[in-house]
């Protein structure tokens, strides 16, 4: 195994009220609250956590070539990214790592040392199936898939946050991820400039006034639900989501990943309390045509490093108060099937972008692809995803129950946050 640490630092749910929401039963959006404006950062002891899953497994070997390990080409004929200065050749990052050439708009982040990659990361209780690591490492479990838990890593980190507002966390999804699932105030709400109940406006209020009297008669857990989603739809409702313009020229791609950022760059601007949103990216499940070059790989790598970008120019002087954290089920196989594409691995990357990011370097225990070094034909897990988390939750995201969120486990402290 071989440390390589590259470059020093640069300075630099409730289930009920879903089923509420689902059933008709939301309150209309609050018409004559005024517009939150949105202001310079403020200064806050905790940052905002925006964590984005690529499910399917993206895979790591391409997005964060290791160009000068002896054994990449051999080991991935058709498949490897070739070197710095080639045609089609991955980007510079140091004297052994480069990034793929369609994340190149992330690289103003890493020379700036607010990007950190985390490279032969992932879960060491290893699985190939989908939904058992994913299902394992949202749910923060030591070994087999959920450890007997019901609820999610970032969950069990909100449900005793101080501080946080009314909506603490929220997904972008239909349903709550595993991660998401078990603290209050957090929802999944694909489009929060559409969060209202469906009708006619002119009888939004009537409808909401009935409702909430139904809701304050009913159960202490109902009536709690309720208010908490008629707050959440106020809260929402104050912000204009539909007319925002993101700052200092930034341009998000045109995709649904691309206007879930911008929503998250107008919901943290408005300092409302939010804690955490989470992100998903899907595609990355690659067997056939990997297309690393000019294929589907490098778009949705370019996909994700555009909206990245953005939303760093969006944020402004805010960044310094927000940190990204992007990380995948598992890696890729190291050798190419007979497809021209990737099976399910082991060893992944974790990438980090913000203003608490000990960033600008590859961190890594690297342990190599000679045959030999590789786990039953995988890269290798060499730091475990639960380090880095652990570290960024403590140190940025005021983290005091660290034992509950991953139980069984001690973090191991990486140097990943400044």
């Amino acid at each position: 195994m071989n440390p390589i640490e590259t470059h020093p630092p640069i300075a630099a749910n409730r289930p009920d009220r879903r089923a509420f929401l689902l059933g008709g039963a939301a309150a209309a959006t609050a018409l004559t609250l005024p517009r939150v404006t949105f202001a310079a950062a403020t200064s806050s002891a905790v940052d905002s956590l925006v964590l984005v899953f690529l499910r399917g497994g993206m895979d790591a070997l391409s997005f964060c070539s290791p160009y000068a390990d002896p054994n990449l080409q051999s080991a991935r004929p058709g498949i490897a990214m070739p070197g710095p200065g080639l045609p089609n050749g991955v980007l510079y990052l140091d004297s052994f790592f480069g990034l793929h050439p369609q994340a190149a708009p992330l690289m103003a982040a890493y020379q700036s040392g607010q990007l950190l990659i985390v490279h032969a990361s992932g879960s060491p209780a290893s699985s190939r199936s989908h939904f058992e690591a994913q299902n394992r490492m949202e749910s923060g479990a030591s070994s087999q898939p959920g450890l007997g838990l019901s609820t999610g890593w970032v969950a069990r980190h909100l449900a005793v946050q101080s501080g946080a507002g009314v909506l603490r966390g929220m997904g972008t999804s239909d349903t709550l991820t595993r991660a998401l699932t078990g603290s209050t105030g957090v929802l999944p709400i694909r489009q929060p400039g559409q969060f209202r109940m469906p009708g006619a406006t002119g009888t939004a209020y009537a409808r909401r006034v009935a409702l909430d009297g139904m809701y304050q008669q009913a159960s202490a857990e109902l009536a709690s639900a309720g208010r908490d989603t008629f707050a959440t739809i106020d809260l929402l409702g104050s912000i204009d989501f539909q007319n925002y313009a993101p700052s200092g020229g930034a341009s998000y791609p045109a995709t649904p990943f691309g206007a879930q950022f911008q929503d998250t760059a107008a919901l943290l601007k408005a300092n409302v309390g939010v804690r955490c949103v989470e992100i998903d990216l899907h595609g990355w499940d690659h067997h056939t045509n990997l297309g690393a070059i000019g294929g589907s790989f490098a778009a949705l790598t370019s996909e994700l490093a555009q909206t990245l970008a953005a939303f760093r120019t969006d944020m402004g002087g805010a960044f310094g108060g927000v940190d990204v954290v992007v990380m995948t089920e598992f890696g890729r196989r190291v050798a190419p099937n007979g497809n021209l594409g990737l099976d399910h691995g082991r060893g992944g990357c974790m990438i980090l972008m913000g203003g608490g990011v000990a960033g600008g370097r590859v961190l890594t225990q690297w342990p190599g692809l000679a045959p030999s070094q590789l786990h039953d034909g995988d890269l290798a897990i060499t730091i475990d995803y639960r380090d880095v988390l652990g570290e960024m939750l403590v140190r940025r995201f005021g983290c005091t129950n660290l034992p509950d969120v991953f139980p069984g486990y001690t973090p191991q402290f990486r140097g990943v946050a400044l």
